[in-house]
């Protein structure tokens, strides 16, 4: 059976190193798994004596990180999963599944034990594919914010972050806890505010759709006899008005498609990095907007 070298953090957040015995990379990570140590670098043992790149100058073998080791199958397993095609989670069921883990971690279970316990409580339709987009990259050696990270959407850089310095730590319940909790305060809010826009939000429509109908169909109604008379004269405020509704009546698909398009040349600006750095410079440069988004920032960080 071949020798693997390793590198682990331990629940405490210690660093250790060592050889285990295992008949696969697979294998070994999974008996580090039951010891409560997660894997950081692992790498097969070679004979001493024996020259080879994966060899250092002292004899022992060099350690290369798991991600770089199983670079090929998570490319591929993640290509599949990146597609439009990838269930998401709403910010309650995240916070949901983040809870769950926390609390088998916190029971003492290994990481890989705490998914598949999760796993077979799961339901809907798209966190049992998280979940075993989760234990396939955690069981062939990748951390869990690597598996997170390369699934996509739903998991942001908040949460990857956060999921990073629970590896980094060896507190993996501390955080997991901690990231549910940001969640269903992030839900709290986002419903209090809905809540507090629904009424506003409702009059601005029918503000709205009041004044389309008013523009395009009672307007030119009630004056289309008085622009018959030849002694009547229309105020320029009001030759607007037609002009606009007339344009409107004309040209209403275009102005449609116009909209939609529009959205969409947005959306694909803003996505470039430095393009959205300008958008979110110019959010923290606003007056009371731009405080409240560094406010949020410096809590999540802290």
């Amino acid at each position: 059976m071949p020798n693997f070298v390793y590198e682990s953090l331990t629940r405490a957040g210690q660093t250790r190193s060592g050889v285990v015995s295992a008949a696969d990379r697979a294998d070994a990570v999974r008996q580090l798994m039951g010891r409560g140590e997660t894997a950081t670098t692992i790498d097969l043992a070679q004979p001493e004596g024996k020259a080879g790149g994966t060899a250092s100058r002292n004899g022992h073998a060099s350690h290369r990180p798991i991600v770089e080791i199983e670079a090929k199958k998570a490319s591929a397993f993640g290509s599949i999963l990146m597609g439009r095609g990838n269930p998401s989670l709403s910010r309650a069921e995240m916070a949901q599944l983040m809870r769950e883990l926390a609390t088998a971690l916190e029971a003492g279970l290994p990481l890989m034990q705490s998914l598949r316990t999760v796993r077979k409580q799961a339901s809907g339709k798209a966190m049992p594919v998280i979940l075993d987009h989760f234990i396939e990259r955690v069981e062939a050696g990748d951390p869990l914010h690597t598996a997170a990270r390369d699934y996509g959407r739903p998991f942001d850089d908040m949460i990857v972050g956060m999921l990073r310095a629970a590896d980094a730590s060896g507190k993996m319940s501390e955080v997991l806890h901690q990231l549910a909790d940001l969640l269903e305060r992030s839900v709290e809010l986002r419903r209090e505010v809905l809540g507090a826009t629904l009424y506003p939000m409702i009059v601005a429509t029918l503000i709205a759709a009041s004044a389309v109908i008013l523009i395009t169909v009672l307007v030119p109604r009630l004056l289309g006899p008085l622009m018959e008379q030849a002694n009547f004269r229309v105020p320029w405020p009001t030759q607007v008005l037609l002009s606009l509704a007339a344009f409107l009546s004309s040209y209403w698909i275009i102005c449609v498609i116009a909209i939609l398009g529009g959205a969409m040349a947005w959306r694909a600006w803003v996505n470039v990095p430095a393009n959205r750095f300008k958008v979110d410079r110019l959010k923290l440069k606003s007056p009371l907007f731009g405080r409240l988004l560094r406010d949020v920032a410096v809590a999540r960080f802290t």
